[in-house]
């Protein structure tokens, strides 16, 4: 967490953090009951079939991500999930993690991150700060403030493109 946040220090990206016992999935963070306003972000580490490219999906915590819909986005066959080593090496971070402040990490820029524009457009949005005790809660401009300070691309995902579907099984 200290590089995240001496990051948006340095950077003068706003920010409020709301530390938490460890989260791994969007249910376990609804089963304790967080209190943190705007949308929360669900972060998957994928890659191509062949381990030659290496994406971060980023969408809103309530979303079914449809693999398959992003294959097609990103020009492949089929993706799949990245391994804890891939994650590692990459990005740094251990399974449960992830989130787009590790591409802090990424200093080969060899993760390409796809942003939902859902994420994008909300007026509140958080994230891990390379960990999950904690979450990092970012204004509209923040974030975009945030994107840009990566000097690298990041790509977003029109909801054309990836319909918002309701994830029935949150929860449970």
């Amino acid at each position: 967490m200290e590089m995240v946040e001496t990051y948006f220090k340095e950077k003068n990206i706003p920010y409020r953090l709301y530390e938490h016992p460890p989260v791994f999935t969007v249910a376990d963070a609804l089963a304790l009951g967080i209190d943190m306003p705007g949308v929360g972000a669900k972060n998957l580490f994928l890659k191509n079939l062949s381990g030659t490219r290496y994406f971060l999906l980023v969408l809103p915590n309530t979303m079914k991500a449809d693999l398959k819909i992003f294959a097609k986005i990103v020009k492949e066959k089929k993706v799949t999930f990245g391994t804890p080593e891939e994650l590692m090496k990459y990005l740094g971070i251990t399974p449960g993690s992830v989130s787009l402040c590790c591409l802090l990490n990424d200093t080969e820029k060899v993760v390409i991150p796809y942003v939902h524009q859902a994420i994008i457009d909300a007026d509140i949005m958080h994230l891990h700060p390379n960990r999950n005790t904690a979450s990092v809660e970012l204004t509209k401009d923040a974030f975009a403030q945030f994107l840009i300070s990566l000097e690298r691309p990041v790509y977003s995902i029109a909801a054309v493109d990836m319909p918002l579907q309701s994830r029935n099984d949150i929860g449970q």
